[in-house]
């Protein structure tokens, strides 16, 4: 064969290949753009958001989630965007979580994670706060008054850094005693916080347990020990100081 005949076979072949791939994108195309029709005329009204379902049992106020609901209503269900709705619904302080599930037959379930109310802190007047310190609002009915109680704290001191900072120590201590296996239920009466200590309130006893200010850890472990050592005693302790590196005051 000539290099003529070779040349024109080369560049035969070459033209071949580049047209193999138009080849392939002209039909693919074509069903894509089927298929963004038949969604446009028929499948947009069958993704079309119809009910959206809240769980939780919480009530927020003023009618929020009805007002959420609507707005979501007649979106597609599969490409709505939710983070907006989310981000709303965070804003009220007894959500703690919000959780979204995408349903066939266009719904959309959201469940509310409630904040859980571990104390009561003691001002004006009883507010109930989570493990975090969040003031949880109380839309119908009273707190819990099974919860412990902190006090120590004035007026307003929940919104100030000092405040809050002297909570979190009050939640620090209540966290380790479930932790060793106190009931603050059956056990604890009040956690009292002032200039920095941290004192218990035994319920049904009235003891006193000074905690400190720092190493509660440590302090609380040795009130495991102490307690254990005292719970057959017909007569509890007015005093069980913890404060000491090496003793415990009991009195």
């Amino acid at each position: 064969m000539s290099p003529r005949s070779n040349r024109k076979m080369a560049v035969k072949s070459k033209r071949t290949r580049g047209a193999l791939p138009w080849k392939r994108i002209v039909p693919v195309a074509g069903v894509a753009l089927t298929c963004a029709l038949l969604y446009h005329y028929v499948g947009a009204d069958r993704l079309a958001l119809r009910e959206v379902e809240f769980h939780g049992g919480i009530d927020l106020p003023g009618d929020s989630l009805r007002v959420m609901k609507a707005s979501l209503i007649g979106k597609n269900t599969m490409t709505v965007s939710l983070s907006g709705i989310r981000e709303r619904i965070l804003q009220f302080p007894e959500i703690r979580d919000v959780v979204f599930k995408r349903r066939l037959m266009g719904r959309i379930d959201c469940y509310l994670l409630q904040r859980k109310p571990v104390a009561l802190v003691a001002g004006e007047r009883f507010v109930e706060i989570d493990g975090e310190g969040i003031v949880i609002p109380r839309h119908a009915g009273d707190a819990d008054i099974d919860l412990p109680v902190v006090t120590g704290l004035g007026a307003g001191e929940l919104e100030k850094p000092e405040g809050r900072a002297e909570l979190a120590k009050a939640l620090e201590v209540l966290r380790l005693l479930n932790e060793y296996g106190f009931s603050p239920a059956e056990q604890l009466s009040e956690i009292h916080v002032e200039e920095s200590e941290v004192m218990l309130v035994l319920l049904r006893t009235g003891t006193l347990v000074r905690l400190g200010s720092e190493d509660f850890s440590r302090r609380i472990r040795k009130l495991h020990a102490v307690y254990g050592a005292l719970g057959d005693s017909e007569r509890f302790p007015e005093l069980i100081d913890l404060r000491f590196d090496r003793q415990v005051v009991v009195r």
